[in-house]
């Protein structure tokens, strides 16, 4: 066309495409909060679509994470340091030294008239009742009410047992020996209830029925009878030791009969130089006295102490308890930190990673133990129960720490060690120390109602609590997580978790190949369908 004509006008089409389309004021506030919502969620969700940190999350990586990464050296000395002086601590650590416990505190107007009464009413300067018991073999408690505290088992007898001269004779020697200064210590001035002299003075001068020659011409089979006239006569003078009563009739409690009128079990009662106030250590040390007499009243009888034991009423009992609690206190830290063992190998499926779990738990529990010696306490019911539940706090928030390092996201490809352990241990830090942090909060904010009880029980039970609780924390983030910095796992290394996969992977494409060649028969066709199957696994 000329340059003078007239340009035809566009074409619709052409003109929808190079036109642009006309905006409405809709259109415009729709873009401005479209434009308002992305940069909301982009500052909600961080550069890479990831939520944006929380206070204490930026706290543990920009402030935490520096300092222990920077001062990993010096806490890991400092925490190790703590450890020794807590062991060498704890091994002071004594078992309950006195045979009761106060319930309440001494403030307490409960407890208060509790202690006036025992003033008023002292039994610590009374002596204990010590025996020698024959003719009981043990005790049956198979069938016992844990329940009822009447129900405590039957006695189960001696068959061979049988009151005779010789057994009388018998323990008539052990009454003289008892009364000998060599046993002065634990034998009251020498205070022996020693009936077989009584009953040989009676048979010889006061009993009408007894035989011309008295006692050296009674029959072994009179003896029984002998016995219960002694303890029917009233009016028996006693020889030797004086007892606090002055009638043999008291001795019926020394003798136990069957229902044909035979002694089925005897006992020969001492007074012990021990008092209700005592120590258990003094007790302890008794104990072993007494059982050197009883070995020496057993050479004494020879064949004539059959089953003889030796019994103080009630101060055996402290002894061994207060042993017994210690020893409980020991297994159950032990079996704890067993089951705590077995918990982190299958939560990390590291070895490595376990022994850093581990010896971080141990080193809190140490320090409980310390504290205990610092404060005075002995082990008592209240401590022997705390001490085992510390090894489930300590193990707690390491648990945590150390289960996000193992799962923490790292390229480890072409870098050090160091490099990934930094990495993993600000993961750690960043994502798990918000429940680190947290727990520990909660946990000290539910004992601290228990620091204000009147129950010594409960008091001692919240003290000890809330010290494993900040120990546990502490070491959490001074020994543990320097351990991993130092220490830590990296490319692999400690991993069970791969072995235990391809064990049972193997032990898999065997089964697989076993039943191929019992199928087929042909071991060529076995091996075409194990490659393929091993193919198919490795798809």
């Amino acid at each position: 066309s000329s340059p003078s004509a007239p340009s035809a006008p566009p074409a619709p089409a052409s003109a929808s495409a190079s036109t642009p389309p006309s905006s409405s004021p809709t259109d415009s506030e729709d873009a401005d909060a479209s434009t308002g919502a992305t940069t909301a969620a982009a500052r909600a969700h961080g550069k890479h679509g990831e939520f944006e940190p929380r206070l204490v999350e930026r706290l543990y990586r920009d402030t935490l994470f520096p300092l222990v990464s920077r001062a990993r050296l010096p806490l890991l000395v400092l925490s190790v340091g703590c450890f020794a002086a807590a062991i060498g601590n704890a091994t002071m650590l004594s078992a309950q030294t006195h045979s009761n416990e106060d319930f309440f505190d001494n403030n307490v107007p409960v407890q208060f008239m509790i202690n006036q009464m025992n003033s008023r009413f002292d039994q610590s300067e009374a002596a204990w009742r010590a025996y020698l018991y024959w003719g009981v073999a043990g005790i049956e408690r198979g069938d016992t009410d844990i329940n009822d505290k009447e129900d405590v088992g039957f006695s189960v007898l001696d068959d061979d047992f049988a009151l005779s001269k010789g057994f009388v004779e018998g323990v008539r020697a052990v009454c003289a020996e008892a009364e000998k200064r060599d046993w002065a210590d634990i034998i009251l001035d020498g205070q022996v209830y020693c009936w077989p002299r009584q009953l040989t003075a009676f048979v010889d001068s006061q009993w009408t029925e007894a035989p011309a020659g008295g006692w050296a011409a009674l029959a072994d089979e009179e003896v029984d009878t002998a016995v219960a006239a002694f303890i029917a006569d009233d009016e028996a003078p006693h020889g030797g030791a004086q007892r606090d009563m002055t009638a043999n009739s008291h001795f019926v409690q020394d003798f136990g009969w069957s229902a044909a009128g035979k002694v089925v079990w005897a006992r020969l009662p001492m007074n012990n130089t021990m008092r209700h106030g005592d120590l258990i250590p003094t007790m302890r040390a008794q104990l072993q006295r007494w059982e050197a007499f009883e070995a020496r009243a057993r050479a004494i009888m020879g064949d004539g102490a059959p089953h003889m034991f030796q019994i103080v009423r009630g101060a055996w009992t402290f002894v061994e308890f207060s042993q017994s609690l210690v020893e409980t206190a020991v297994s159950g830290v032990a079996l704890a930190i067993g089951i705590g063992t077995a918990v982190m190998c299958a939560s990390t499926t590291n070895v490595i990673m376990t022994a850093i779990s581990i010896a971080s738990v141990c080193c809190n529990v140490s320090c409980i133990l310390a504290l205990l010696v610092f404060a005075g306490w002995e082990v008592g019911v209240t401590e022997s129960i705390t001490i085992i539940l510390t090894v489930g706090l300590s193990i707690d928030y390491v648990a945590h720490l150390a289960v996000a390092y193992q799962e923490a996201v790292v390229d480890e490809t072409d870098k050090s060690a160091a490099q990934v352990r930094e990495e993993r241990v600000r993961f750690a830090m960043e994502h798990l120390g918000v429940s680190v942090l947290g727990g520990a909060a909660t946990t000290a904010g539910s004992i601290v109602f228990l620091l204000t009880a009147t129950m010594i029980f409960m008091s001692r039970f919240g003290q000890i609590l809330l010290g494993a609780t900040a120990f546990s924390f502490v070491f959490a983030h001074t020994l543990f997580l320097p351990l991993c910095l130092v220490a830590g796992p990296t490319h692999g290394r400690g991993d069970f978790g791969a072995v235990v996969r391809r064990v049972l992977c193997a032990r898999r494409d065997g089964s697989r190949r076993r039943a191929g060649d019992e199928r087929h028969g042909s071991p060529a066709v076995g091996d075409v369908e194990m490659a393929v199957a091993g193919k198919a696994v490795e798809v």
